[in-house]
């Protein structure tokens, strides 16, 4: 890491703010112009090599899922609510090309929801995923550095330590604000190809070792973070503890209401959802009033300062 840090010193106590930002609308009009993913990720890697970027390593936390359904299937498994198959990703995700999947979560229940972009009417499965015991994720973190207070006073020190000067700081810190930036852009369905400058940046930061997948600011909900996993680390270190049913109401860009279907009695070994009778259904710490908003936010690492 030495290394890397002091090769960068010059370059980006000379680059302008003018350059970066440049440099990041061209890449936006190369993705929209059909420019590969290859071609895009080596684009972010001359600009990003030297960054210092932070691998929260997280272990006790909650995450939620959300996949929309016909009421014509059903929620039998975990394979209903994890990632898609391979075959049936078609389009470029926000962090995955076709054909390959990645296990995209929220860090609550509201945040899956409006992820979802779903109208009233439609059926809903949430799931309630947690870190399995023993098991540590290591995330890449894309967005600004100052979000998290501890992180930005320890890498301002190093990085004025090894010669980078207020310009340079703040260089590496704009170049950290735009990349969770991008990973909030509204990409409409149709312009999927849009999404080829998140795949590349996400390529790009997931090719450090040992790393399990991304965290990144939510465009549906800015105070927020979503994250998306590898299918490896996803299967290893990740559990479906429950999961509901739900049939939207009423869906605007500030809320979500919903009524209940069901809720599941367990989840067994094998992924097999066994689902309550109506008459059980508990409220399982899921708020239901009318404001429709999911409990279950991030209780440890993953905060941003306040």
């Amino acid at each position: 890491m030495v290394a890397e840090i002091r090769s960068g010193v010059e370059y980006f106590n000379h680059l302008s703010v003018r350059e970066i930002t440049d440099r990041f609308q061209r890449w936006y009009q190369a993705a929209h112009a059909g420019t590969s993913v290859d071609e895009l990720v080596t684009n972010v890697r001359e600009l990003c090599k030297d960054c210092f970027f932070q691998t929260l390593k997280v272990s006790r936390d909650v995450f939620f899922r959300a996949r929309q359904y016909s009421p014509s299937q059903s929620l039998r498994s975990k394979c209903d609510l994890w990632h898609p198959p391979s075959h049936a990703i078609t389009s470029l995700g926000r962090a995955n090309r076709i054909a390959s999947p990645m296990l995209y979560l929220a860090q609550d229940g509201r945040t899956a929801l409006f992820e979802s972009r779903l109208l009233p009417g439609e059926r809903v499965g949430v799931a309630e995923i947690t870190i399995q015991r023993n098991c540590v994720l290591n995330l890449q973190h894309v967005g600004a550095i100052d979000q998290f207070s501890a992180f930005d006073k320890k890498l301002a020190a190093a990085l004025s330590g090894f010669g980078f000067t207020k310009l340079g700081i703040n260089n590496i810190n704009l170049i950290h604000r735009l990349l969770g930036e991008e990973f909030m852009r509204d990409v409409t369905p149709g312009n999927e190809q849009d999404y080829a400058i998140t795949v590349a940046i996400a390529e790009f930061l997931l090719s450090y070792p040992d790393s399990d997948g991304l965290v990144f600011p939510s465009k549906k909900s800015p105070n927020d973070f979503n994250i998306a996993l590898k299918p490896d680390a996803a299967e290893k270190k990740l559990s479906l503890t429950k999961c509901v049913d739900l049939e939207i109401t009423d869906s605007t860009s500030q809320d979500i209401t919903f009524r209940y279907i069901n809720a599941s009695r367990e989840i067994q070994d094998d992924g097999t959802i066994s689902w309550l009778d109506q008459s059980e259904l508990p409220e399982l710490g899921w708020k239901s009033a009318t404001t429709g908003v999911l409990l279950g936010p991030f209780k440890n690492a993953i905060h941003p300062k306040s």
